[in-house]
């Protein structure tokens, strides 16, 4: 009898070990999910990597364009005024405040900074193993993690702007911001020949404008002569004149549109055709800018921001 009792006690303590061993069990898959899965360090780390390389963005003595090079798992990414946050809108689609994490960077008023929200292109989908749908309360599921579901970031400085995602060419030029007189006698070059078609087109554009092959006797107020060089997008000016340098910047950074492949360049030359006029500009053309119907309206708008 008292061999009987042991043995039931037996069977109800080996019960209870195994009964406990399995919640145990449980309880500590669901912590080590817990802490496997905890994305708290990553926010951390991504919301201060990001301050930080904004802070040194601004910085920045020149142009500069970066794609962030981190991880950026399935976050969005949020930025406003001095701050920075990094959220998970997987689950919740508008997170509250104490799920999201926040770090602060520098901002400087003299540069503008578009404030946006980058999301993923693809929102992540949660996947879930046999066991977690068997006990969905104790175990956890991490989302699949794809090029499409991690956001990009690409930060780009130019001379007044800092643009986060934006399409910017970083090789457009900082154009001086000299007041100038309206000019009362524009030459366009040349007048005969193969680009001869293009002063043609341009003419009706600009006002009290007349096309010529040669420079006359008296000095025009401005001079802007078309050549043609392949791959090239070059402006030679009149030396220390800053209309000139000016007309050619604007000129430049409307035709980079056309060919955003091309780098401008700004060159003084004391070449007698280039002193002989007030505001002197020759352009060195690629053909395909050349040839590009929207030449002529990049060029004439450049004419009209001149005189603003």
């Amino acid at each position: 009898m008292l061999n009987k009792r042991g043995v039931l006690r037996g069977a109800w303590w080996f019960m209870i070990d195994l009964v406990l061993t399995v919640i145990l069990f449980f309880l500590l898959t669901t912590f080590v999910d817990n802490v496997g899965e905890s994305t708290t360090f990553e926010k951390n780390f991504l919301a201060r990597d990001v301050s930080l390389l904004l802070d040194s963005l601004y910085t920045a003595p020149s142009n500069v364009k970066i794609d962030y090079p981190q991880d950026t798992f399935w976050f969005d990414f949020k930025f406003e005024e001095n701050q920075v946050q990094v959220y998970d809108a997987t689950q919740i689609q508008d997170p509250p405040l104490i799920q999201r994490v926040f770090f602060p960077f520098m901002e400087d008023r003299n540069l503008i900074l578009e404030y946006k929200t980058v999301l993923p292109e693809k929102k992540a989908e949660w996947k879930k193993t046999i066991l977690q749908r068997i006990f969905p309360t104790l175990t956890r599921s991490k989302p699949e993690q794809t090029p499409e579901t991690s956001a990009k970031l690409q930060f780009m400085k130019t001379t007044d702007e800092i643009s986060i995602n934006k399409k910017l060419n970083i090789n457009k030029l900082t154009c001086p911001t000299v007041a100038v007189a309206k000019p009362t006698k524009v030459i366009l070059m040349p007048e005969t020949g193969e680009l001869s078609q293009i002063t043609a087109a341009l003419s009706p554009h600009i006002e009290n404008s007349e096309k010529a092959d040669y420079v006359p006797i008296e000095m025009p107020d401005m001079l802007i002569k078309i050549n043609l060089k392949d791959k090239s997008l070059q402006a030679k000016i009149k030396p220390n004149s800053e209309p000139s340098r000016k007309l050619a910047c604007l000129i430049l950074n409307n035709l980079l549109d056309l060919n955003p492949d091309l780098k401008p360049t700004i060159i003084p030359s004391d070449e007698a055709l280039l002193t002989s006029a007030i505001t002197a500009v020759s352009l060195y053309l690629d053909k395909t800018i050349i040839e590009d119907p929207k030449t002529i309206i990049a060029i004439s708008k450049a004419f009209q921001q001149y005189q603003k």
